[in-house]
């Protein structure tokens, strides 16, 4: 998964002045500053845009060539140990459902690399987006299917749901507008890494110490006042709420006792760093999934916890 989404990531970095003029380039960074706007269906003709076979190809070559070794990676590391047959595990509450939000976060975020992807081959907004979500959608149940075949996992309908939510929210952002102001976004600070499964003797990866992961649901202030307020309000300044967990029972994966945490904190936005070009704008969108130090308050559990920089 992670060298397929490198892969996409960086294609959308190379400069795109062979297929998007700069009205489009000027349309997509608007995209990015105030959210979706009013467009035409995605089945109307639009002459800014032209798909290039080239850069088609080059993406579908990137990624069935990630895809390929990233599977075979996973099968010799999470599918090595096989069951006698599919089967179906109900995880709804595992860690809390803090992985939950970790799959909606991924499916998001895999959704933009290839609708970043196809923009950059010329492919209209919308049905890049569409496109781009259903592709995200297939990758991660591909993974899903795998899992309901292996000994330690088990197809997950939460999982599939959890990646439905983060694949098709883009298309949901275009659709009502108002909803590109509100993101989602991730941070980390390691809490378990390192220490060993008692029970297992295997030590968990980052992505597994959910304690340390915290999800934020961030808006976009200034886009959402009224215009005579807006220059008060600075562009790149936010807010966000933030979800947590803290003592799960890490000896049995997270099924043990488990206390949620919310947060309440600014969010850093990068994409006003969007309208200095394509560049900016693909880094801008990449690390704008990434909710950065800032000070925040833990409002649950117990009483309110001030931190002067959470991550």
């Amino acid at each position: 998964m992670t060298g397929s989404l490198i892969a996409l990531l960086l294609a959308t970095a190379l400069p795109d002045t062979a297929v998007q003029s700069p009205v489009a380039r000027d349309s997509v960074a608007e995209l990015a500053l105030v959210g979706p706007v009013a467009r035409p269906p995605f089945w109307s003709l639009d002459e800014r845009l032209r798909p290039d076979k080239r850069r088609l190809r080059f993406i579908g070559g990137v990624v069935g060539v990630s895809v390929a070794a990233n599977d075979i990676w996973q099968q010799n590391v999470w599918w090595r140990d096989r069951a006698p047959h599919f089967h179906v595990q109900n995880d709804a509450l595992y860690a809390r459902n803090i992985d939950k939000f970790g799959h909606a976060w991924t499916g998001l975020i895999i959704s933009d690399a290839f609708r970043g992807s196809y923009g950059w081959a010329g492919v209209k907004p919308w049905p890049s987006t569409l496109i781009g979500a259903a592709s995200s959608w297939l990758y991660m149940f591909n993974i899903e299917i795998q899992d309901g075949w292996g000994a330690d996992y088990g197809f997950s309908p939460g999982d599939v749901a959890a990646n439905s939510v983060g694949a098709f929210f883009p298309v949901l952002q275009r659709a009502v507008p108002p909803l590109g102001h509100v993101h989602l976004k991730w941070s980390y600070h390691p809490v378990h890494v390192g220490e060993q499964d008692r029970a297992t003797g295997k030590t968990p990866a980052f992505v597994d110490d959910y304690e340390g992961h915290t999800y934020w649901l961030t808006a976009d202030v200034n886009p959402l006042l009224p215009r005579s307020a807006r220059r008060y309000w600075p562009e790149w300044l936010g807010v966000a709420v933030g979800m947590g967990v803290q003592h799960l029972d890490i000896y049995r994966y997270g099924y043990g006792n488990g206390v949620r945490e919310v947060y309440l904190a600014p969010d850093i936005s990068l994409l006003p760093l969007a309208r200095l070009g394509p560049r900016w704008r693909f880094g801008a969108e990449l690390f704008n999934h990434i909710h950065f130090p800032v000070p925040a308050v833990r409002l649950r559990p117990g009483a309110p916890v001030w931190y002067g920089l959470y991550f």
